[in-house]
């Protein structure tokens, strides 16, 4: 055996406890942009209507579709796939919001988390809102969303892109509808 093999093979026990291995996970992003969404149907349009609200239908995976949701002065995502319906406008806007006028998909972009498989698992988007003692300065956070076949649930926030992945990669189930 090479010295670079006999090493590779002395380091794999190491970098497999140090968490260098590949996830299980990969990822894939779609769009929030304006000019990337459209209008929702008139049937959806009409239930964001009633509640005074606005929404934009964003591209989606897995049959979830995926909506950018406003009201005067925030924004949140809501998923809907079959009769399943989420919406992260109770952990965005009203329990322990980030700060003030809280924007979700305004970063442009979601990202989803996949098996190799190809099934989405979680959702991870960023929000983002003013700061309370100082509105000119702003505050991200990251909002991790378990999927299941005929649910959603929000499993947290993160600071980084590593917390966010593995709090969305690491073994979860929603243990009610939400």
């Amino acid at each position: 055996m090479t010295g670079t093999g006999l090493t590779l093979v002395l380091l794999a026990p190491w970098l497999s406890v140090q968490g260098v291995e590949r996830s299980a996970h990969r990822s894939e992003y779609t769009s929030t942009r304006p000019g990337d969404c459209r209008p929702p149907s008139e049937k959806v349009a009409a239930s964001f209507a009633a509640r005074g609200l606005t929404g934009q239908e964003c591209p989606g995976v897995n049959s979830w579709r995926l909506f950018v949701v406003s009201s005067e002065s925030n924004a949140w995502i809501e998923l809907r796939r079959g009769a399943a319906s989420w919406s992260s406008e109770e952990a965005v806007v009203y329990e322990s919001p980030i700060g003030q006028f809280p924007a979700a998909g305004g970063a442009g972009r979601v990202e989803w988390r996949l098996t190799e498989g190809g099934t989405a698992v979680a959702l991870i988007f960023r929000v983002t809102a003013r700061m309370d003692d100082d509105p000119q300065r702003s505050r991200s956070r990251l909002f991790v969303v378990h999927l299941e076949p005929s649910r959603a649930c929000l499993l947290g926030r993160a600071v980084t892109n590593q917390q966010a992945r593995a709090l969305a990669d690491a073994p979860a189930t929603c243990e009610s509808p939400r």
